[in-house]
Formats: structure tokens, sequence, C-alpha cells
């Protein structure tokens, strides 16, 4: 009987209030350190190719500047596709991805018109001047083509 109400006296008046704060601290420890590791796997470039509707896409980063430099820099898929980090990033991947999930399961790929998908405006809707910067400080140098 001694042992339930030791028990009991943990979990009731000030005690109680102590655990439900270590609880609460503890679950929210567990939260921010597994959406972290989401977040950090849901960026890999396997992850962005594996449910993209386009397949070029992959393809032509692989042959660009960008995967393969002078300098052996790889710029992945979400240092150009997101913004940097306190610029709208977490806001973005959710929209992006939400997209991407309804266009592959709701839409026909075949229908797509790439070629429109490249041009400027397009590109515009997907490319951030804030993640290109980062890198590049001048973004209209005169060897542009």
């Amino acid at each position: 009987m001694k042992i339930w109400n030791s028990i009991r006296n943990l979990f009731t008046g000030k005690n109680a209030f102590l655990w439900v704060i270590a609880t609460g601290l503890t679950a929210g420890f567990i939260f921010m350190f597994a959406g972290n590791k989401a977040v950090k796997y849901t960026s890999t470039d396997e992850y962005c190719a594996s449910c993209h509707v386009h397949p070029h896409a992959e393809q032509s980063w692989k042959l660009s500047k960008h995967y393969d430099n002078k300098a052996g820099i790889i710029v992945h898929c979400t240092d150009c596709h997101l913004p940097p980090p306190g610029h709208g990033m977490l806001f973005a991947k959710a929209k992006h991805g939400a997209k991407d999930v309804y266009g592959l399961l709701f839409k026909d790929s075949s229908e797509y018109n790439w070629p429109a998908k490249r041009k400027l405006e397009a590109a515009k809707k997907f490319v951030y001047t804030e993640s290109c910067i980062k890198c590049h400080q001048n973004l209209f140098p005169k060897t542009l083509t």
C-alpha cells in the first residue's frame, strides 16, 4: 500500500505540474528532432527525383554546370528550387511538395508542354532569386548568353 501511495504522490500537486512540463518538453524535443530529420531526408536529390514527373530534369541537371564544374561543386535541387532557410523555405517546400504529389496522382505528365516550362516566366515560379544570389553575386554578367 505504501508503494501505491508513493506513486500517487508523484502525480499530484506540484509534482503533477512538473510531470506535465517534463512530458511536454520531451514531446517537443522528439517532434523537433523528427521534423528536422524529415526535412533533411526530403531535401536530398534522390528524394526529389523519386516522385517528380519531369524525367528530363535530373538528366539535364547532371549535364549542366551546376552538377559537373571545374570547382567540383554540386548544386543540389533544394539549393535552387527552395528559398534559403529564413526566407520561407518550409512554406515553399510544403507548397511545391503538395503540387508535385497532386501532379503525380492526378495529371498526365505526357500532356505537359515541357519546352514552355523552361521559359523564364515559368522558371520564376520554382527558382528563387534569394537562392541564386547565394552563389552568383552578379546574376547578369556580360558573358551571359
